[in-house]
């Protein structure tokens, strides 16, 4: 860390491995045309031939009015030639304005004297003063004159009402640790800060807010965009809050019948600009009741329980938090509307607006599901692979009675227990099967067993009970053997089956334990092929021999 000393004539810079030896102030500023570089300050002539050269005398005469006889400034003790030094530089600097025994501000477009100039001062717009707002723990504020208007503790309210910043944050308790408050506040809360602020280059938008979550990345000027994904993916790491994730995006035009990013996304938001209007958020919970997530190449990997919505096959991802109305006024539940794309794979829909859960809304148990990292619009799927987009299923019995059960689904990941459906869109072909039981005068079990292939056009769907050779077939998850008997049996025909099963207590008698009934329908939906099997389950009471 390099520091101006500020007694010496003329001004030096001195180098400091670890932390300097005594206390320093730290200017915070927004920067004009002609800053004095590091590469400046060696050069007497040129640094005080530069319009800055004023601003850095002027902040050193302050420190030493206010009893410290070292200042750090941005604009000249930072190597930005050196990407190392760089990359040290920005990781650190929260830390750095965090262990100043004083922050000088200086707004050079406010005007003491009429205090309206503050709240349009370019400070308060760019994105690095933000983390200089909240780190330091003592600050004076200056105008363009360099007088004296307030410290951050007298100006409190009047800050936190322009920056959305918490009057909590600003001016915190005694002994109370910045990063501890920072930590308990809500991700996407910290992030709503940030949401109207500006920086030069695109990748500083992400890098100013490193501090402000506790993480360090690399600098790559020239990666854009990605720099805010890198910096969202640091804080998955090291965070378990899913208010990263209450982001909303901006509405885009739309061209007649396309459906583009306005329609889907990932699940990371483009900027903080996406987390406007959610300085007002809560969490539901301490985060320690949180699911623990991860990004995988997958996208997010993460249990989570997920709500099914009416007349569609989107669900929701509850996110364990809330907002405040008038007067603290506790609103619905949050969460994200997803789309099942199979796999266990989710996309967001509807990005523009975050949904709401009611206390009373019920989930099925827990799912293991990825969210996909970014969205990537379907190409149109080839001739004769489109066979079905996703396989329905509408069972009657299951709530109606314990003594139906579905024991086992296969494969469990391309199944949205839900909307009880297959989702098969993009698959060239597929095999799956439902096992259910029975229990009456006796236990029996049923397959069901649907599935398209390459080479046939037409899906089928087929049922046996254990006397038939598809129960043994599905027990060892035998697929090609599934498919075969499925193939040559099954059909799309309406059709009703007596369910049989051998006698405990004999081998030569079978018994009736149950009646099944479907009936297949070919429907589009949202354009695509869909296949809906209406199954209908019946125990059987009467008892019902029968000799072989």
């Amino acid at each position: 860390m390099r520091l101006i000393d500020c007694r010496s004539d003329p001004l030096q810079i001195k180098e400091f491995i670890g932390s300097p030896p005594e206390p320093f102030a730290i200017l915070s500023h927004t920067w004009d045309a002609q800053e004095v570089t590091f590469q400046d300050f060696a050069n007497v002539d040129t640094r005080t031939s530069a319009r800055g050269w004023d601003k850095i005398q002027r902040t050193c005469r302050k420190a030493l009015e206010c009893g410290h006889a070292w200042v750090w400034i941005d604009s000249c003790c930072i190597d930005k030639t050196n990407n190392a030094e760089l990359t040290e530089s920005i990781n650190s600097m929260f830390q750095w304005y965090s262990d100043a025994a004083l922050c000088l501000v200086y707004l050079s477009d406010v005007d003491a004297g009429d205090r309206d100039t503050l709240r349009s001062a370019r400070w308060f717009s760019r994105g690095w003063t933000l983390q200089e707002t909240i780190a330091p723990r003592e600050a004076y504020f200056y105008d363009g004159a360099w007088r004296f208007f307030g410290t951050r503790e007298s100006l409190c309210h009047e800050l936190s009402s322009i920056t959305g910043i918490d009057a909590s944050i600003l001016s915190p308790p005694p002994g109370a640790e910045i990063r501890d408050l920072l930590a308990d506040t809500p991700v996407a809360r910290r992030m709503s800060w940030a949401a109207s602020r500006q920086t030069t280059k695109l990748e500083d938008t992400a890098y100013c807010l490193i501090g402000l979550f506790g993480v360090n990345m690399p600098m790559l000027y020239g990666e854009g965009a990605q720099a805010f994904v890198r910096l969202q993916e640091e804080i998955i790491r090291d965070n378990n809050d899913l208010t990263l994730f209450a982001w909303t995006a901006k509405m885009e035009n739309q061209s007649a019948g396309r459906q583009d990013s306005s329609t889907y996304r990932g699940i990371l938001a483009q900027s903080p600009a996406e987390f406007a209007g959610l300085g007002n958020l809560v969490l539901d919970h301490d985060l320690k009741f949180n699911s623990d997530y991860s990004m995988s190449n997958k996208g997010l990997r993460i249990r989570t329980y997920l709500h099914p919505t009416q007349d569609t096959e989107d669900v929701v991802m509850p996110l364990h938090c809330h907002t405040l109305g008038t007067n603290n006024q506790r609103m619905p539940q949050l969460g994200l509307f997803l789309k099942p794309e199979g796999a266990s794979v989710y996309v967001r829909t509807k990005p523009q607006m975050l949904a709401t859960l009611s206390e009373s809304i019920l989930s099925s148990g827990e799912n293991d599901i990825f969210v996909t990292k970014r969205y990537k619009p379907k190409r149109a799927p080839a001739v004769g692979t489109n066979i079905l987009s996703a396989v329905y299923f509408n069972i009657q019995g299951l709530q109606d009675s314990s003594a139906v059960q579905l024991i086992e689904t296969a494969p469990r990941e391309l199944w949205d227990a839900q909307n009880r459906v297959f989702v098969t869109r993009g698959l060239r072909s597929f095999t799956a099967f439902h096992k259910f039981q029975l229990t009456g005068n006796y236990i029996g079990h049923l397959i069901v067993a649907c599935g398209f292939s390459e080479d046939s056009k037409t899906p089928w769907v087929h049922m046996e009970d254990v006397l038939g050779p598809l129960y043994p077939a599905a027990n060892v998850r035998d697929y090609g053997a599934v498919a075969r008997i499925g193939a040559a049996k099954g059909g799309l025909q309406k059709r009703k089956q007596d369910l049989m099963m051998f006698v405990p207590t004999s081998n030569t008698m079978k018994a009736r334990f149950g009646v099944a009934k479907v009936q297949c329908e070919q429907q589009t939906r949202n354009g695509e092929p869909v296949l809906v099997v209406n199954l209908e389950l019946k125990k059987n009471n009467a008892v019902a021999f029968h000799l072989f």
